[in-house]
C-alpha cells in the first residue's frame, strides 16, 4: 500500500510539472510538437463570420456543413500567425515561424470564400484552443459572430497552423 501512495503521489506530481511545462496562455492554449499532413489543404472563411478554417479542397467538394466536417475532424481551426495565441513571456521560449502567404483567393458559393496557400505546404503543427480563447482573438468589430454557440465556449478545438519552408 505505501508503494502505491508513493507511485501516486509521483505520477500526481509528474503529471502537475508535464501540465504547466506544456501549457501556454493560463491553459486556454496550448501549442503542440505533433504536426499533420493534409493533401490539397485550402483555407475558407464564411461571409459573416469571424475564424478561418482548414479543410482538404476534396473534403469540401463532399460536404459543405463546416459545424459537421469539424466533428468529423475533416475540418480545423486555422490561423497562420502561432504568435497571436502566445503570452509575451512565452513569446521568447518558442522558436520563430514563418508566416505563410496565400497564393490567391476566390469566392466558392455565396457563404464561403476560399485562399489557397502555396502548393508546397502540406504540414501544419497542431495546437489546443479552447473556444472563449479563439474568439477572444479572432472576433472583429465589424462581423463579430462566431460558428461556436455559447455552450461550447470551455471546449478545446483543435487549430492548425502552417509549416512554411
Amino acid at each position: 500500500m505505501v508503494q502505491l501512495n508513493k507511485l501516486f503521489i509521483i505520477f500526481s506530481f509528474s503529471f502537475i510539472i508535464f501540465n504547466k511545462a506544456y501549457s501556454q496562455t493560463g491553459e486556454r492554449f496550448y501549442i503542440t510538437n505533433d504536426t499533420i499532413i493534409i493533401e490539397k489543404p485550402i483555407v475558407i472563411s464564411l461571409k459573416n463570420i469571424d475564424g478561418m478554417f482548414l479543410i482538404s479542397e476534396d473534403d469540401l467538394k463532399k460536404d459543405l456543413d463546416v459545424v459537421k466536417l469539424m466533428k468529423k475532424d475533416k475540418l480545423y481551426l486555422f490561423n497562420n500567425d502561432v504568435y497571436r495565441f502566445l503570452s509575451l513571456k512565452e513569446l521568447n521560449k518558442k522558436p520563430r515561424y514563418s508566416e505563410c502567404l496565400f497564393e490567391e483567393s476566390y469566392t466558392y458559393s455565396d457563404k464561403i470564400n476560399i485562399k489557397k496557400l502555396n502548393s508546397k505546404i502540406l504540414k501544419f503543427r497542431i495546437g489546443l484552443i479552447k473556444i472563449d480563447y479563439y474568439n477572444e482573438k479572432t472576433l472583429t468589430v465589424d462581423k463579430g459572430k462566431t460558428i461556436f454557440d455559447n455552450k461550447n465556449h470551455l471546449y478545446y478545438c483543435k487549430i492548425l497552423f502552417p509549416l512554411c519552408e
